[in-house]
């Protein structure tokens, strides 16, 4: 499945290749056509092209390497999450629970595909999970839990997919992205009220702030919901992880101290929780 999603983007560089070398070898042609003096230049083009045909190639190589490394780090993330994903089916033979718990993963692979933030749902859901058992919710919140953190994103299908290809917004941009933890209910799928409340808030807060500097409500730590705090941290660190348009990615130690260093958005305790099981 990884394989399949990181095909794009190599192709343009095998048809720039392609595109190069037969620009060179008209160029070729050409001086081919006169009987004298054109010797020692057909050996420098031969030359030049035999090393520029070394030098795409091992573009193209370096890149598909990269992007295979890069998705490998993400693998672990994957089977954790397949895991938690079957207990999660075990708690009931209900039908609607298993249409909850495979509508929830549908919705997390479009939210990622819609925003072009590859891995997020499923890095985001799968360290929600785990914090929340270290911080001893019990197993069938934290399956709920775990489940809110493939769809908190959902209010960002409401804004046009072209906004999350833009490397820097603008100040009503900006605004228009924070309309997202507000415009959700239309997309999530439909569950029991109690469910419902849980999916609400992680929606609704996960950009709330420990020092009241966040939104949509400007909460204070103690009036966040820890649903939110763990979101909060685990959508942050996911960011740092990945390779975005506004960044480039860091290590999970160095992702870790970019979030201790910010203690004014998250909640120490769910970071000491994350270093532990990064």
């Amino acid at each position: 499945m990884l394989v399949a999603q990181e095909g794009q983007g190599d192709d343009s560089l095998e048809n720039f290749a392609h595109g190069v070398g037969d620009s060179i070898i008209s160029i070729k042609d050409l001086f081919a056509a006169q009987d004298d003096g054109g010797q020692n230049l057909m050996r420098l083009i031969r030359l030049v092209i035999i090393a520029l045909n070394v030098v795409i190639l091992a573009v193209i190589a370096f890149t598909v390497i990269r992007r295979m490394l890069y998705n490998r780090s993400f693998r672990k993330y994957y089977i954790q999450l397949e895991k938690y994903i079957d207990e999660a089916h075990l708690l009931s033979d209900a039908t609607e629970w298993d249409k909850l718990i495979d509508d929830c993963v549908i919705l997390g692979k479009t939210i990622d595909r819609h925003t072009h933030r590859r891995h997020n749902s499923v890095v985001v859901a799968a360290l929600t999970y785990r914090i929340s058992v270290a911080l001893e919710v019990p197993k069938e919140q934290a399956i709920i839990y775990l489940l809110a953190g493939l769809v908190y994103d959902a209010g960002f299908l409401d804004l046009d997919a072209d906004l999350f290809r833009v490397e820097i917004l603008s100040a009503r941009e900006k605004k228009n992205l924070t309309r997202h933890v507000m415009q959700f209910p239309d997309y999530l799928p439909s569950c029991a009220e109690d469910i419902q409340a849980v999916f609400a808030q992680a929606c609704m807060f996960h950009h709330e702030n420990e020092d009241g500097s966040g939104y949509p409500e400007s909460l204070t730590s103690k009036d966040i919901p820890l649903l939110a705090k763990i979101i909060h941290v685990t959508e942050s660190y996911s960011s740092l992880i990945s390779e975005r348009t506004y960044h480039h990615k860091l290590s999970p130690k160095k992702a870790i101290d970019d979030l201790r260093k910010k203690k004014k958005f998250y909640d120490a305790g769910v970071i000491d929780i994350l270093s532990s099981i990064v």
